[in-house]
């Protein structure tokens, strides 16, 4: 059996070894300026935050009754779809909800979403533009990681983004009063 004093402390701080991801907490702010995608543009609108490779949870949460968190369709051909998305960074994108803005439900507002970014996102969310505190009818959706999303591969990037657009599309995001936390 190894004596203690056999060992040598000097790569640890009092706390032990770092895990490699630190804690991040940020709170974005978007006012619902339309993003317009032209000539069948497919992608991301925004990146509202940024995680480091190896980050395994991430979460979008209000910090007031007044939050608001809502993706909208503004305008675009059939199967436009607007979301929340986790892109990796190999361009991979992971839908974090699996009922998108689009032409029959122009918004979709949300009161939380977490995501664990080795398995599974889950967004609790409305088909309406509306603040976490009104009276909706809230539902949970699953969506698992996609099997070429890589956590481990680099930087991860909070995304709104576009699919499905064959001309001209525009879509906006409002968010105000939400933080996004990430360990």
């Amino acid at each position: 059996m190894p004596k203690i004093d056999s060992f040598t402390l000097d790569n640890y701080s009092i706390d032990g070894p770092s895990s490699g991801v630190e804690t991040t907490v940020t709170t974005p702010f978007y006012n619902n300026n339309p993003a317009t995608f032209s000539n069948g543009a497919n992608g991301v609108g925004w990146t509202m935050a940024n995680f480091p490779a190896g980050t395994r949870n991430i979460s979008l949460i209000p910090t007031s009754v007044s939050a608001k968190m809502t993706v909208s369709f503004a305008s675009g051909p059939s199967g436009t779809q607007f979301l929340l998305g986790l892109q990796d960074s190999n361009g991979v994108i992971w839908p974090l909800h699996s009922m998108p803005a689009y032409a029959s439900y122009p918004n979709v507002s949300f009161i939380s979403v977490s995501i664990k970014t080795d398995e599974v996102a889950y967004a609790t969310y409305c088909l309406t533009s509306t603040n976490v505190s009104g009276t909706m009818s809230w539902q949970v959706s699953t969506f698992s990681k996609p099997p070429s999303f890589d956590p481990n591969a680099g930087q991860m990037n909070l995304v709104f983004y576009v699919f499905g657009n064959t001309s001209t599309a525009s879509g906006s995001l409002y968010m105000s009063s939400f933080k996004v936390t990430s360990a």
